[in-house]
């Protein structure tokens, strides 16, 4: 490697943290506040830094140890329960609360999406420019790009034996039937309370108060604290399971000569914990505002994206050098060959 790209190389490794740091600084500065206020809201006391401190504190601990002990032991099985779980909690939402609105929602919020997904996916809003495709819309892409480079590695890592396509294709659809339920659900939920006069949704979020509409919302359920302390434990997994591979991605990244079966060293993983922790914990102690937040994200994809284009068009190049002449037949019979060879764990 000439010096040049060993230089172009450091730098790459530099906005790659970097943007792992603004993406989780989000991450954690909006879904921390978020527990707090429901948690608070449950036991009577003011969401203030402290408890925020604390729950950060708990959550740090929680993907500290589940990092240390490895992937298999550590993140697969929270990860695994929280899915469970997860599934379990949008179930019991479904069947208690208000079932045949929710379901009448969900559908309808498909067909709108699959009819108008490009007019939106393109909104500007050239005339108004009321500022919803900049702070939302342009925000949202922006922001799903800075977990592009540890999400690509943690599934990698974990899909090992399986087809290029196989990914692809669970990526994509899994991702999106899970997005799909969950936020078809709970959205179904909030509209329902909104539209019936429960809770005044719209009003809330309009104000800035959206935790606090959270709280509501969940309360206008029967057995509200079940559902309440339900909903805060899949959020704080879901937490400990983001950082949690975050982490391990980061300190794959900065481990010099890690071999291709190899895993970092635990403390490398510990150090990464910690340091994801204190970014965004120093975020909630200024009380940085939502907009100040979402400029991390603008911030640190912007050089993300050029990065990306130029891995896929290397991705590309070498499919075409390695698969050009080669049949689909034999191609897949190189990838069961390579599955086969892959130990078992």
């Amino acid at each position: 490697m000439t010096p040049l790209w060993r230089a172009i190389s450091r730098v790459i490794d530099v906005i790659f943290i970097f943007t792992i740091f603004g993406a989780l600084s989000i991450t954690l500065g909006v879904s921390v506040p978020m527990v707090s206020e429901i948690l608070s809201s449950l036991i009577g006391i003011e969401p203030t830094f402290n408890v925020n401190l604390v729950l950060i504190l708990i959550i740090s601990a929680f993907f500290s140890l589940s990092s240390y002990v490895g992937i298999q032991k550590g993140m697969a099985r929270i990860s695994s329960m929280n899915t469970y779980l997860a599934i379990g909690f949008c179930i019991a939402v479904f069947l208690i609360g208000p079932t045949m609105f929710i379901a009448k929602s969900t559908v309808n919020g498909l067909g709108i999406m699959l009819q108008d997904f490009v007019r939106m996916s393109l909104y500007t809003d050239p005339v108004e420019n009321g500022g919803f495709p900049e702070g939302w819309t342009i925000f949202y892409w922006l922001y799903w790009i800075t977990y592009t480079p540890f999400v690509s590695i943690f599934v990698t890592k974990i899909s090992k034996g399986r087809s290029i396509r196989g990914v692809i294709t669970n990526m994509l659809l899994s991702g999106s039937a899970g997005c799909f339920f969950f936020f078809g659900i709970l959205g179904g939920l909030s509209q329902s309370a909104n539209v019936n006069g429960l809770v005044d949704v719209a009003g809330l979020v309009a104000s800035g108060e959206g935790n606090q509409a959270i709280v509501q919302v969940m309360n206008s359920l029967p057995f509200s604290a079940i559902f309440i302390v339900l909903f805060a434990l899949v959020s704080v997994l879901f937490l400990a399971t983001t950082l949690d591979s975050a982490a391990f991605t980061m300190a794959a990244t900065s481990t010099k000569g890690l071999k291709e079966n190899e895993e970092p060293s635990p403390m490398l993983r510990l150090f990464w914990c910690v340091m994801l922790a204190a970014v965004p914990l120093a975020m909630m102690f200024i009380d940085a505002p939502l907009n100040t937040i979402k400029t991390c994200a603008i911030v640190t994809s912007i050089p993300l994206m050029f990065i990306i284009g130029y891995m896929v068009y290397g991705f590309i190049k070498w499919m075409r050098e390695d698969f050009a002449l080669t049949s689909g037949e034999d191609i897949l019979r190189q990838s069961r060959v390579a599955a086969d060879a892959v130990p078992a764990e």
